[in-house]
């Protein structure tokens, strides 16, 4: 079992005013659904597997989990029925991958990993997490720097995106958990030869931060038989922003290091960098060259701890970054990013 609890935080008293409001209060939780008896179908094993939703090798582990299993559930904040029939008809090949991607999200490479290892499969898909309807637009997303922005400006705005996102994901948690036993039950009675079979076979694909869901129901006595787990195996890769925010869970503040980690994490996570990146962490580290995915998260926490180290110092790196981040990709920034990634290679073969 992964022995991390959120669920136990405090929830506050009613005060009018949003929780992250209170600089030193931790982020409401509320209680999560009771788990009764029947809650999933006997035969049925939820396998909930956690990583980052950045890189096209973070969906590598669930690529395996999801060949062998008999229906699908991925982390979809905010869908509605377009969104779930894409998803249902790109299964089936209704819909053609290439116009499948390039939408928000699609563009990044774990997104495309996993439309790809859907396509195609006839797996049954649904959703447990939380609906346009009910959660609203996104406002998580940093957006793209002015030109002025400085370097503060830019941990200012991941700071208060981090409060955010702590809220909204304590929020989407009992939503999953509320809805988790309904939507299995449904494919369970469209599918009647599931009844036959000795264990039918779930994959659940949530981000880190949502680590709580499968907690709580491992302990539950209606649901722990129903339910397991597993990480990616690079473990703590690409994870500055869910530190941020267990910060902020707790009411502290984040030490200013591991924002400025955060906004360089946010730099090499924009779709006009990863392919760069991804390219470059893969042919130096990749597990098909015979090294292991712990060898990747080495790599990339080489390359995050490198550009942190200068940015203070380094004007030149500040404005190049701040470039990327407003959207004005230049060779001379792209280079820049290349010594980086020559020089996080070196480190890694220094004993």
């Amino acid at each position: 079992m992964l022995n991390i609890t959120f669920y136990g935080i405090l929830l506050f008293m009613s005060t009018g005013e949003s929780p992250l409001s209170q600089p030193n209060a931790a982020v409401v939780r509320e209680p999560f659904p009771a788990i009764e008896e029947g809650y999933l179908p006997d035969n049925v094993l939820v396998h909930f597997h956690f990583a980052p939703h950045i890189y096209g090798y973070h969906f590598e582990g669930a690529q395996q989990l999801l060949e062998a299993a008999d229906a699908y559930i991925p982390e979809a904040r905010g869908w509605d029925h377009g969104v779930l029939k894409e998803f249902n008809d790109l299964a089936k090949r209704k819909i053609e991958l290439s116009k499948y991607l390039g939408h928000g999200r699609r563009d990044s490479g774990y997104s495309e990993a996993q439309s790809r290892a859907i396509e195609g499969t006839r797996k049954p898909i649904v959703f447990i997490d939380g609906s346009l309807q009910e959660l609203g637009p996104s406002e998580l997303s940093v957006g793209l720097a002015s030109p002025d922005e400085t370097l503060e400006d830019t941990i200012d705005k991941i700071s208060e995106v981090a409060k955010r996102t702590a809220l909204e994901s304590v929020r989407r948690d009992p939503i999953m958990i509320g809805n988790l036993g309904d939507k299995v039950w449904t494919l369970y009675k469209k599918n009647r030869d599931w009844v036959e079979r000795e264990q039918i076979n779930i994959l659940c694909t949530l981000g880190q931060s949502h680590i709580a869901v499968y907690d709580y129901l491992s302990q539950q006595e209606g649901s722990r038989e129903n339910v397991a787990a597993s990480m990616w195996v690079g473990g703590n890769d690409i994870t500055e922003t869910y530190k941020v925010m267990d910060y902020f869970k707790r009411g502290e503040v984040p030490p200013r290091r591991l924002l400025v980690e955060s906004v360089v994490m946010e730099l090499l996570g924009l779709p006009q960098t990863q392919h760069f990146l991804e390219q470059a962490i893969t042919v130096n580290v990749s597990p098909r060259h015979g090294q292991g995915l712990t060898e990747v998260e080495s790599f990339s926490q080489r390359l995050v701890d490198l550009i942190a180290d200068d940015i203070d110092d380094s004007p030149r790196l500040q404005k190049s970054m701040q470039s990327f981040l407003n959207g004005d990709i230049r060779p001379g920034y792209i280079a820049l990013l290349r010594q980086y990634v020559e020089r996080a290679k070196e480190a890694s073969t220094t004993p």
